[in-house]
Order: C-alpha cells, then sequence, then structure tokens
C-alpha cells in the first residue's frame, strides 16, 4: 500500500503542474502576467512572462511536474529523485523572492507569505523523502499486486 505522504507529495506535484499548465497557456494567450491578472502597466513585477520564453519556461516545469507526481505516485526511484531535485530548485528559486517583500513595489508584501509557504512546503518533501523508510519504499522494484491491490480469487490464471 502507497504511503499518505507518498500520495500527498504526487498530489502536490499534479496541482504543481496544473497551474503551471495554465499559467503556460495564459502567458501564451495573453503575452504577460500584468495582462494575465489585469494589474497596471507600471508595475515591473507584472512584466515577466513576456515573449516565447514567458510561457515556456512554465510549460517545461509543468511537465517536470507531472514526471515527478508519476513516479511518485508509482513509488519509482527515478521519481523520488525528480521530486527531490525539483524541491530544492523551488526552494533555491523561491529565496530571492522573499527580498522582494521587504522591496517598496506596490503588493510586494502579500507575496512574502507565498514564499515562505512555498519553501516550508518544499522543505517538508525534502524531508520526508529523505526518510530512510520511505527512501526504502522507492528502492524496491514496484509489485503488480500492490499497484492494482487485486486479490488472490480474482487473478487469471497464468
Amino acid at each position: 500500500m502507497r504511503p499518505m505522504g507518498v500520495a500527498l507529495i504526487a498530489l502536490c506535484n499534479f496541482l504543481l503542474a496544473a497551474f503551471l499548465g495554465f499559467l503556460a497557456i495564459s502567458l501564451a494567450v495573453r503575452g504577460s502576467m500584468g495582462a494575465v491578472f489585469g494589474a497596471p502597466s507600471n508595475n515591473p513585477l507584472w512584466h515577466y512572462g513576456t515573449g516565447a520564453s514567458g510561457w515556456a519556461s512554465p510549460l517545461a516545469f509543468a511537465i517536470i511536474a507531472i514526471l515527478a507526481g508519476y513516479g511518485v505516485w508509482t513509488l519509482r526511484a527515478w521519481g523520488r529523485k525528480l521530486c527531490i531535485v525539483l524541491s530544492a530548485f523551488i526552494i533555491v528559486r523561491s529565496l530571492p523572492g522573499l527580498l522582494v517583500v521587504f522591496s517598496r513595489l506596490p503588493g510586494a508584501f502579500s507575496l512574502g507569505g507565498f514564499f515562505l509557504l512555498r519553501i516550508a512546503v518544499n522543505i517538508l518533501i525534502l524531508w520526508y523523502l529523505a526518510r530512510p523508510q520511505v527512501r526504502a519504499l522507492f528502492q524496491q522494484p514496484p509489485q503488480i499486486e500492490t499497484l492494482f491491490q487485486q486479490d488472490q480469487g480474482s487473478r487469471p490464471p497464468v
């Protein structure tokens, strides 16, 4: 049986992929973060996402998050490693965002809680995936019986 922590980590990755996919589509259609959220054009925070790199980056990370979620859900060793790398990247990428909180840009203070929550969740994911008993789950080859939860009487003869 899959532990609840593993299922929650997979769910977090699938939700991240859905958000990033929506963001990529919105940026491709609207052109910038400011246009997506209807922000005033004089705020430099909202000019992120112009051009092809604006939608390609969230789309690439959405694909990586889907792969990490699938790998963790199916208890694959590569999925655990990919999830660790993705969480570490998110933490490193969120640290400069905390500096925005101390700037005097309009709306910057409200982003501070988001960055702190994102860092805390990803530290928790790293801690959970580094635990020895969780690491052992990912080192075993996945068994068909544990993935599909078939009972003994319903198996076809081999």
